[in-house]
């Protein structure tokens, strides 16, 4: 659409194979003509990049899928790339071109915190930076998790957090992680918890479903007083020996 960094999610629906049999191998296709995809959903403006992550299930309770994505460059609220969760209900494909700046396109938006500190050290929060549908309460609908992994939560400079919202999904449309969820787990300063794939399943084989949360910048030292106004104090991110962790929670 020419904005740049928007952003797109286009969906092909199944069958995908072009033959009954579904034999064919070394497909191609162009998805840029209107007929090669059955639905496109756009970002609301430049640099949202959404997309990045996308999950599926159904969240709102009604036995349909719905797409779950984010917009994690996502300026809101009047913060800077404080990254956005959205929620569009299934079923799809009665619109072909949805556009996340049409607050009807979707059930709900989760909006991250503002991010710590300022130029030239600024640390944005990136809320969607990974996503996750799965099953936090052992009943139904499923529920989704937004990671912020710039975040600095309860005061920890890119802490990270990730935040749980237990279905149904639905009013309140807009949600602000200020305040606004069910769960948020945070790690220690530096930590960057959520940064790459969240992943649940029963690994404790006790019949619940059990959560892994990634850390991949924790360091392997303290991060005593960091703080924003302290320079030296924040090069301490940068020069850590960040060996990294990840959290498994049941």
């Amino acid at each position: 659409s020419g904005i740049q960094e928007q952003g797109a999610v286009y969906i092909r629906f199944g069958p995908l194979c072009t033959d009954a049999s579904c034999t064919e191998t070394g497909v191609s296709q162009n998805l840029g003509p209107a007929n090669s995809y059955d639905v496109r959903i756009l970002g609301e403006a430049a640099h949202d990049r959404i997309g990045v992550w996308c999950d599926v299930g159904d969240v709102t309770g009604d036995q349909k899928a719905d797409l779950v994505l984010s917009a994690y460059w996502k300026s809101t609220r009047g913060r800077t790339k404080n990254g956005s969760g959205y929620v569009i209900a299934g079923p799809l494909g009665a619109t072909k071109e949805i556009s996340l700046a049409s607050p009807s396109s979707y059930v709900m938006r989760a909006d991250g915190i503002a991010g710590a500190c300022s130029a030239p050290m600024s640390l944005n929060t990136h809320l969607g930076g990974s996503l996750l549908v799965t099953d936090l309460d052992g009943v139904e609908p499923l529920d989704v998790l937004f990671a912020a992994a710039g975040e600095a939560h309860s005061g920890r400079i890119a802490s990270g957090a990730v935040y749980g919202y237990l279905g149904p999904m639905g009013a309140p449309q807009l949600r602000d992680t200020t305040s606004d969820y069910d769960l948020v787990f945070y790690a220690e300063a530096g930590s960057s918890l959520g940064s790459i794939r969240l992943s649940a399943g029963d690994l404790n084989d006790d019949g619940h479903n059990d959560l892994v949360l990634p850390a991949s910048a924790r360091p392997t030292q303290t991060l005593a007083a960091i703080s924003c106004s302290n320079p030296a104090s924040m090069m301490q991110l940068m020069s850590a020996n960040a060996t990294g962790s990840v959290y498994v929670l049941w």
